[in-house]
């Protein structure tokens, strides 16, 4: 379900964690709750968000919307297609897309088991909207940014 918003936020310090250029973002969420949260999250950055209920859905919507600029995805979703999954597949219909990961687990134990991808950027939870806006803009950077 597409969702784009122009509000923008009205605090100082959500202002200084905008990006500078309006990008669109795609966030499959299974449940209608925490689709709604991280898409109001996001669009307070100033970015425009493409949601969608799956990985399968999200594959169709990057199919046939080539404004998404970036991933932001769970790791672990139901439905049989894991984040990784996802990525590897939007990567294939999208070369160089950039991605960034959620996590409950601690990217530490995600690193141990092997789930961890080299390169990856890992958001894990709960995250504070500071550490989102970064995490975002180091996607579209293409390399870490400073803490």
């Amino acid at each position: 379900m597409p969702a784009a918003s122009s509000r923008s936020p009205t605090s100082r310090r959500a202002r200084r964690l905008r990006p500078g250029g309006t990008k669109r973002s795609w966030s499959p969420r299974n449940d209608p709750f925490v689709r709604s949260s991280v898409t109001l999250r996001v669009e307070a950055l100033g970015y425009r968000v493409v949601a969608a209920v799956n990985g399968k859905e999200a594959l169709q919507q990057l199919r046939t919307n080539p404004a998404i600029d970036l991933l932001f995805t769970d790791i672990v979703m139901p439905g049989g297609m894991s984040g990784w999954e996802l990525a590897d597949q939007a990567r294939r219909i999208r070369p160089g897309l950039p991605v960034v990961f959620s996590s409950g687990y601690a990217l530490e134990t995600l690193v141990e088991q092997g789930r961890a991808h080299a390169q990856s950027i890992v958001l894990t939870k709960p995250y504070r909207n500071a550490e989102l806006a970064r995490r975002l803009r180091e996607a579209f950077a293409g390399a870490p940014l400073p803490s």
